[in-house]
């Protein structure tokens, strides 16, 4: 499988990436450590994450990174051998990103 991130999935990784180092100095690399090994997974079982319907109605897989309480969003094309991931969102935020 490939991987393809939106505009929207580097800005958010890159922003809870800086949080975390700035807020969590004990583990500051733990989430990109989270995503790497999410992604790690993914590459060989792409329907790990749980199926969910966005508000727009489309379909897309989510995964929770437990540790960092961080939901990767993504999109499964298997006729492509393509992962898109189109956002981190926060899982305490309570509402879902608009996808």
């Amino acid at each position: 499988m490939k991987f393809r991130f939106t505009g929207r999935a580097d800005r958010r990784i890159e922003q809870v990436d800086l949080w975390w180092r700035e807020h969590r100095p004990a583990a500051p690399s733990l989430f990109r450590d989270e995503l790497d090994a999410l992604l790690a997974r993914l590459e060989h079982a792409p329907e790990t994450g749980i199926l969910h319907r966005t508000a727009s109605g489309r379909l897309a897989r989510r995964a929770l990174l437990l540790r960092t309480r961080q939901y990767v969003y993504y999109a499964v094309d298997r006729d492509a051998a393509l992962v898109t991931i189109l956002t981190v969102w926060g899982a305490a935020r309570g509402r879902e990103p608009k996808l």
